[in-house]
């Protein structure tokens, strides 16, 4: 999600996806709160590669409490204004610095002219925030509290597995919050249980320092541009937002479904000053995290740490900086891991970054550098693994309009492999180019909802062996919606992947909405029929799902997958959701029948 600070300056949103649904969004706040956050959802499932599903989930119904209950900037706190997600650091420093000299902000256009905002970004706040009395007085006990259930059964067959998800959410004047969640899976030869939960505090006051916040259960530790630690919300898979500045909140409540990278213990933000410390440690791992952080009106400096026990230990420093019409960042680190009882390796890794916008045009570059031995086993930055192999690596991203309504997104990455890796014995490289291009009009159909959007990319893969081993590769995409009245739109989507001549998978899905009862009643329909005969051209494909989120299903094989979505509005604060999926079709790797679903 792009920003421009008041000097004209580039930034980008503190989180990643954001970047793709706040561009795709922005023209919409002026529809219902259930239509923008149906349209979020459509952006982000355009833009994922291979499925995030809980990290789409989080997001989504996190602007929907907003949407609910927007934030009092005059009054929050400046975890509760990172907590926005929507603000970063130097935003908040101007927010409680114009607070605090000047009382409370009383327009949006004073709020545009604080440093890091201007009219566009104030105009996309609006629904998420509120412009009350500064101090934060008490409105009662019932106004002050925000709180979520949400309970989801699911049930597959004819393996007759079953799986059950509840989440509580309790918040309390954006100082407490208590966040659960319980998360069970069964089948007949297996059963699990997961739970996770978390509490936290903000905002104490000691003086010349302060306890911005104090977490104990399951926390969030997210550092620097994700080098040394940073676990949740991973873009590796986003080609349209890999690249971008990372930008969080450093210590926060766990509160995803997602529990394979569980930080449980106790962690703590401290602040005095420009100076921000914060600390934790998980006795799930014996994983300890901490990071230094200086705050400059235009820059921020970092040092992190991350420990795993006795086995590996990695430390890192990075810088973010803004000037006129750009933003730039970098971080190097340097890790020590254990390989054997008495083999310790080093290895070194380096990221660096650079955006800038040119009118209503934005331009973006990384650069990264991993050593052989590099080990970060909670290094979230742009990759999944534990141990990156020795690589090189440069990516461009582009974007901007083209003529009316119409934008344009092109973006190349490359990456070279000089020393073996996994099953590759060889040196090799890789390179991949993608362009999209996206129509948003009302000059057809009834509605301004209607889109149009198509994304093609080429891969291009080299090992340097003996002889020289080739594969190339390309996808296709497109899809649209189109507003068939108030009420009914048509949703359609059509991919092409393929490896070679002689590997090509493809997959066509529509689908219909209905809106009655003014939103009391949604339902919607669809089916997809895929055909990929290959695991290379497997294809990835969002689904909708329940509530606010979206499944990105992996289709390999032949066959047809039917799906029903019926919400109901039961009450102002309680909604049923109800789906049913069928699969028919059969999954076929190396040519061998496996199953029929």
């Amino acid at each position: 999600m792009c920003e421009r600070y008041a000097d004209g300056s580039v930034a980008k949103r503190v989180l990643l996806f954001l970047c793709v649904l706040w561009l795709s969004s922005m023209a919409l706040f002026a529809q219902q709160p259930e239509e923008e956050i149906e349209r979020i959802y459509e952006a982000i499932t355009m833009a994922d590669e291979e499925g995030t599903d809980v990290y789409g989930e989080e997001i989504l119904a996190h602007l929907q409490r907003l949407r609910r209950k927007p934030l009092n900037i005059n009054s929050a706190s400046r975890e509760a204004l990172l907590s926005l997600m929507l603000l970063t650091e130097f935003q908040v420093e101007s927010i409680l610095s114009a607070v605090a000299s000047s009382g409370a902000i009383l327009s949006y256009a004073e709020l545009s002219l604080l440093y890091g905002f201007n009219e566009k970004i104030v105009e996309g706040l609006k629904p998420y925030i509120v412009l009350g009395e500064a101090g934060g007085k008490s409105q009662g006990f019932v106004k002050d509290q925000n709180t979520t259930l949400y309970g989801k059964y699911q049930r597959t067959l004819p393996k007759e597995s079953e799986q059950y998800i509840m989440r509580a959410r309790f918040s309390y004047r954006e100082k407490l919050l208590l966040s659960a969640i319980y998360k069970a899976s069964s089948s007949k030869t297996s059963a699990q249980k997961l739970s996770t939960i978390g509490l936290s505090y903000s905002d104490i006051n000691l003086g010349k320092v302060r306890i911005d916040k104090l977490v104990a259960g399951d926390f969030y530790a997210r550092m620097g541009q994700g080098l040394c630690a940073w676990n949740g919300f991973s873009y590796h898979f986003n080609s349209e937002t890999y690249g971008y500045v990372k930008n969080a909140e450093t210590i926060s409540v766990y509160t995803s479904s997602d529990t394979s990278k569980i930080l449980r213990g106790i962690a703590a933000t401290l602040s005095a000053g420009k100076f921000a410390l914060s600390g934790g440690y998980s006795v799930k791992d014996k994983i300890s995290v901490a990071r230094l952080t200086y705050m400059a009106k235009r820059s921020r400096y970092g040092i992190s740490y991350n420990g795993v026990g006795n086995l590996s230990n990695v430390f890192s420093i990075d810088i973010l900086f803004t000037g006129r019409s750009l933003i730039g960042f970098a971080e190097v680190a340097r890790s020590l891991a254990r390989v054997k009882e008495d083999v310790v390796k080093e290895g070194f890794a380096l990221l660096s970054g650079l955006s800038k916008e040119f009118g209503n045009y934005s331009l973006h570059l990384l650069l990264r550098s991993y050593q052989k031995d590099f080990y970060s086993p909670m290094g979230g930055a742009y990759s999944s693994i534990s141990r990156i192999e020795n690589q090189l690596g440069a990516s461009l991203r582009m974007s901007g309009p083209i003529y009316g309504r119409t934008n344009f997104a092109v973006g190349a990455d490359y990456t070279l492999y000089p020393a073996p890796r996994y099953h590759i014995k060889d040196p090799s490289c890789s390179a991949k180019a993608y362009i999209k291009f996206t129509l948003n009009d009302s000059s057809f159909g009834t509605q301004a909802r209607n889109q149009l959007w198509v994304k093609g990319s080429v891969k291009y893969n080299l090992q340097y062996s003996s002889p020289v081993l080739r594969e190339f590769s390309y996808d296709l995409k497109l899809g649209g919606t189109l507003s068939l009245s108030n009420s009914i739109a048509f949703v359609t989507r059509a991919e092409l992947n393929a490896v070679e001549a002689d590997r090509v998978g493809k997959a066509l899905s529509v689908s219909l909405k209905g809106n009655m009862l003014k939103g009391g009643l949604v339902a919607s329909v669809g089916a997809i029929y895929y055909d990929a005969q290959s695991w290379k051209s497997r294809i990835y494909f969002p689904q909708s799902d329940l509530p606010y989120s979206f499944t990105s299903t992996l289709l390999y094989g032949r066959g047809i997958d039917g799906w029903g979505l019926i919400k109901m509005r039961l009450s102002r604060g309680l909604s049923l959701y109800l789906k049913h999926q069928h699969n028919r079709g059969k999954n076929i790797i190396k040519g061998a029948l496996l199953a029929d679903l």
